[in-house]
């Protein structure tokens, strides 16, 4: 993912939503005054992965202009400023950048682990089951 895009992702509280032209919506989801059942949504910005371009407010940018940041700060105050931000969960991007450290960082250390078993194994034949496995599976995918 772009850097840029993690970024802003990671800042606003936004939803993705079905686009056009292969481009990504990232809408803001509103409280509905009038039914309490129902969420409102207002587009923040538009992002084509192919062209790493940015759609904000019917123009386009691309994704090294230094000034997307800026205007989609504008377009989410005035969003803010003129609704009621729905807010039942935190920001879900940040929920899934926290879930992903934790899985990285999980799987960092179940890997430091294995090695340091590995590593204190007295007898390296208790791991020819493993390395017969990898030689057939190398043999049969021909790797």
């Amino acid at each position: 993912m772009a850097v840029l895009l993690n970024k802003i992702l990671l800042k606003y509280p936004v939803e993705e939503m079905c686009g056009e032209n292969d481009f990504r919506v990232f809408s803001i989801p509103f409280v509905d005054k009038v039914s309490s059942e129902e969420n409102l949504y207002s587009e923040l910005f538009q992002y084509l992965d192919s062209k790493k371009k940015y759609k904000i407010n019917d123009q386009e940018y691309s994704s090294n202009d230094q000034n997307i940041e800026k205007l989609i700060n504008q377009k989410f105050n005035q969003l803010q400023e003129n609704n009621d931000l729905y807010v039942q969960h935190e920001n879900i991007y940040k929920h899934f950048n926290n879930l992903t450290q934790e899985i990285e960082f999980s799987d960092f250390k179940n890997c430091q682990e294995l090695n340091s078993l590995q590593a204190e194994l007295e007898d390296p034949t208790r791991l020819e089951h493993f390395t017969d496995w990898i030689i057939d599976y190398a043999n049969s995918t021909g790797l």
